[in-house]
């Protein structure tokens, strides 16, 4: 349910990323990575990253994208 729902709300809204940023759509999660950059930064849940993106808060979920992808490589 989560999915459809997340997805809907993605697509009905418009969200004004800054320059260089782009919101890939996988879901149940989503990404957010740099423009022509095939690397996405780490996955966040749909419903955290849809309400960061809501709030005007995109380096703040660059930030935790891009903490995840160092931790998974990590491993």
């Amino acid at each position: 349910m989560l999915n459809k729902k997340a997805a809907a709300i993605l697509d009905s809204t418009d969200f004004d990323l800054p320059y260089g940023l782009v919101l890939v759509k996988e879901p149940p999660r989503y990404f957010l990575a740099r423009f022509g950059d095939d690397n996405y930064f780490g996955a966040i849940p749909a419903r955290r990253m849809l309400r960061l993106l809501k709030k005007g808060m995109f380096y703040e979920a660059l930030a935790i994208c891009e903490r995840r992808k160092r931790e998974s490589l990590n491993r």
